[in-house]
């Protein structure tokens, strides 16, 4: 990590909320809104789906991917980004979709200067069971790429996804170039989103060679933006076996299909231009993730059913089924030795 760089420390935490309610923790999610909402204590009560990437509108076509195809969600409260998505999803049998912003817009603001004609680097990040598990021909060329422009900025570093470093990617490559390395966001630390939103406040240029959220994210915090590069090749058989695709065959074909691809590149097509040309467009940005969408505190208590009575029965209500769960496996235990 390169040293003259101050991040919020990580302060890493289990993860509790699995597909059924679409990794809503992902990222530190409800801590962040915990915070927001000053309430001092940390807990899963949370019952619904909440985005934790952003889905651009050319996702009209899939909406069971803006619950990352979580089981019997269309009867749960799903809190999405913007209204389109809102109403994409009621249309499609979700009554009880909100658009309430993404977890990035309910993070603290941060005091950073931006560091004149700097350029923060962010490669599209692998999944951990995702491949390629190696530096294949066209993400050698990005690195390549990034070290011959590098001349022209006064500093350059690599924000490189805490799965690609545990993959072995990009860290090495970079490094030989002499780009130094800072690692991003991490699913499971609660200062994961307002470590990315410092650095996105603090890099002058942002460049990345696809769509992902940390597009919309630096967008929104002021960078100027640039997508160039060759874009990862798209594995059907990999998505297949991605939980959020569902095994879907159908959704797998539409978001490899030319015309999906064609609708995501003509709404992002002023951002395919070289680093040093990246575009300052803070209000597509903030489109993008909601932020005209956020709730304030009372509001957002009351989506997630947070009040403090809702807590106090979240809390009896779990001690009672804890019991509950122990007297039943007692009983079990005790029929089954009777009958040993």
């Amino acid at each position: 990590m390169s040293s003259d760089i101050i991040l919020p420390e990580n302060k890493y935490f289990t993860e509790t909320l699995g597909h059924n309610q679409a990794w809503s923790d992902h990222y530190g999610a409800l801590h962040v809104a915990a915070k927001y909402c000053n309430i001092n204590e940390s807990y899963n009560l949370f019952n619904g789906i909440w985005q934790h990437g952003c889905f651009g509108p050319w996702y009209q076509e899939v909406p069971q991917l803006l619950v990352y195809n979580a089981p019997k969600s269309q009867k749960n409260s799903v809190f999405v980004a913007r209204k389109d998505e809102e109403e994409l999803l009621k249309k499609n049998g979700f009554m009880r979709a909100k658009a309430i912003g993404l977890p990035f817009v309910y993070v603290d603001a941060v005091d950073v200067d931006k560091v004149t004609n700097s350029l923060l680097v962010v490669p599209t990040h692998t999944l951990s069971s995702s491949t390629p598990l190696i530096m294949t021909e066209e993400m050698l060329e990005y690195v390549d790429y990034i070290h011959s422009i590098s001349n022209k900025f006064s500093k350059v570093i690599a924000c490189i996804h805490p799965l690609c470093k545990e993959n072995g990617l990009w860290i090495k490559q970079f490094k030989a170039h002499g780009i130094e390395c800072v690692t991003g966001a991490a699913t499971n630390d609660k200062n994961a989103l307002k470590r990315i939103k410092v650095l996105f406040s603090m890099f002058e240029y942002v460049t990345t060679n696809s769509w992902g959220s940390h597009v919309p994210y630096a967008l929104s915090c002021g960078a100027k933006v640039s997508i160039i590069g060759n874009w990862l090749r798209i594995d059907k058989k990999k998505l297949l076996k991605d939980t959020g695709y569902g095994g879907n065959a159908n959704i797998v074909d539409i978001v490899t299909s030319n015309s999906f691809q064609k609708e995501k590149n003509k709404l992002l097509s002023h951002l395919f231009v070289s680093p040093e040309c990246g575009i300052k467009d803070v209000e597509f940005g903030k489109w993008l993730i909601g932020d005209d969408n956020k709730l304030a505190p009372k509001e957002l208590i009351k989506a997630f059913k947070w009040s403090y009575k809702d807590r106090i029965f979240y809390r009896l209500n779990t001690q009672v089924r804890h019991k509950f769960l122990a007297i039943r496996s007692n009983i079990s235990k005790f029929f089954c030795n009777f009958f040993l």
